[in-house]
């Protein structure tokens, strides 16, 4: 691939750049509230990115391309942050990444994103550079004395680095631009759901003689491994927490991605919009479709798919219509249940361990979450109302007891129904066709997924005195 399709090939990277806040203000937030999308800023910074990041590679060691021309001589405003002593530590620390070694390729870097327009002068500074996995990511600092901005790059490639026969032969598969303010322990995420191989990435940079340390959240008890790297690390495993030691304290403890996840949302095909709205039962239409698109694909295994769009059969007419998916991951099916309000918001996440089994799920929010509506299932007062889905046959639904014996019968249109239930009670259901033969079988409502991350340690984040 030349450079010139390498420009070509990332015109349409002129949009996509963000700024992002203060990570410290983030750092206690829950995992969803941490994502965010790109949004367009501007295009010089991109322009010069693209011609940067991907001709050295291209052509290793070739002479830098000229500066792109740009039309708008109004200096990009960043929001920079002062520059702390462990800040500035980072800064004056080696370059980090594959292409560390490549002085050429990092003095055409700098000397591209040096004639970019901020509202600060100062010097220019890569940070990293490098490949891993499918991805190229590049963190440099624009700084002076008193204040720096980062700016990050990722571009993501059809095929792994170590499957590349030629590691300058390469097909690109997009990527994203970034501005940011610089911390100690600084950190760039993507959660690609294009891409359900191997959707998510996470790179770490800590100052020079720091040691990164890493654990899986999901241990009972964190077992810390110190990553070869020393003081950064990049992995492809989501749900790990990373400690970062520097001079015999540890300066940071929690999550990998201190900064949130770049998420790119997946660009459904037609014939995957039309597979997955195969079988739904209700109100369909563009609701149907747009709770496709906005279905939650982590860890997925295979695109989401559409069951129901409408209200609880029986239950109160003014409850709001809502959608439920259901998504194939690696530890079962995720039924997500999406509220159709001014704004749409998930408000139930439930697993299903079989994939035949009936679904049965109660509307219902987060705590904290706004308008709220009913209690949440499991809680020990009052009553809720199931959701009951099962094959499109079954006609009747019956909850029956731990000997088999029925408890009641309830009718079913379509496979589709409402049943009332006290909660903190979990019922055994199974559904019947019009012959009398059972079709399906579940319990209800199905397992809740906490809406909040795993707290397996106390979490340190802002101890960099």
């Amino acid at each position: 691939m030349t450079e010139q399709r390498l420009r070509e090939s990332f015109a349409w990277l002129a949009a996509p750049v963000v700024p992002a806040d203060d990570p410290y203000g983030r750092l206690m937030r829950r995992r969803r509230a941490r994502r965010y999308r790109l949004a367009g800023l501007g295009s010089a910074l991109v322009a010069a990115l693209v011609a940067a990041l991907l001709s050295p590679l291209a052509q290793p060691g070739a002479a830098p391309s000229p500066a792109p021309s740009d039309g708008d001589a109004t200096a990009l405003h960043t929001g920079t942050k002062e520059i702390t002593p462990w800040v500035r530590r980072l800064i004056e620390s080696p370059v980090r990444g594959s292409l560390a070694v490549d002085q050429a390729y990092l003095a055409q870097l700098t000397e591209q994103l040096r004639q970019e327009r901020f509202d600060f002068d100062g010097q220019v500074k890569v940070l990293f550079a490098g490949d891993f996995g499918f991805h190229r990511v590049v963190i440099a600092v624009r700084y002076d004395d008193h204040q720096q901005v980062a700016m990050v790059r990722s571009t993501r490639f059809t095929a792994r680095v170590e499957e590349r026969p030629d590691p300058h032969e390469f097909e690109l598969d997009g990527g994203w631009t970034a501005i940011r303010v610089l911390s100690p322990y600084f950190t760039v995420s993507e959660h690609d759901f294009n891409r359900l191989d191997a959707p998510y990435f996470n790179l770490s940079l800590a100052p020079a003689g720091c040691q990164v340390a890493s654990a899986d959240s999901a241990d009972p008890v964190l077992r810390w491994r110190d990553e070869p790297t020393g003081d950064w690390a990049a992995t492809e495993r989501t749900g790990l927490w990373y400690r970062v030691t520097c001079d015999g304290q540890v300066r940071y403890q929690g999550p990998a991605e201190l900064h949130g996840t770049t998420e790119m949302g997946r660009q459904y095909t037609q014939a995957e919009m039309d597979a997955a709205i195969v079988g739904a039962r209700g109100e369909t239409g563009s609701r149907g479709l747009d709770a496709v698109r906005r279905a939650d694909l982590t860890d997925a295994v295979a695109p989401a798919r559409l069951l129901y769009v409408g209200r609880t059969p029986g239950g109160p007419a003014d409850e709001p219509v809502f959608a439920v998916t259901k998504v194939q991951t690696r530890a079962g099916w995720r039924i997500s249940v999406q509220e159709e309000n001014d704004y749409t918001f998930t408000v139930t996440k439930a697993m299903q361990q079989r994939e035949d089994e009936i679904t049965a799920v109660e509307h219902w929010q987060y705590p904290g979450t706004e308008p709220s509506t009913t209690p949440r299932p499991g809680s020990s007062t009052g009553s809720g109302r199931l959701l009951v889905l099962a094959p499109p046959d079954a006609v009747k639904l019956q909850v029956v007891d731990d000997e088999g014996g029925v408890v009641s019968t309830s009718a079913l249109t379509g496979g589709v129904g409402g049943l009332v239930y006290t909660r903190g009670a979990t019922l055994r259901l199974r559904a019947l066709d019009a012959a009398g033969d059972v079709v399906a079988t579940g319990t209800g409502p199905l397992p809740a997924i906490p809406n909040t991350d795993p707290t397996p340690a106390p979490r340190i984040g802002a101890d960099w005195s």
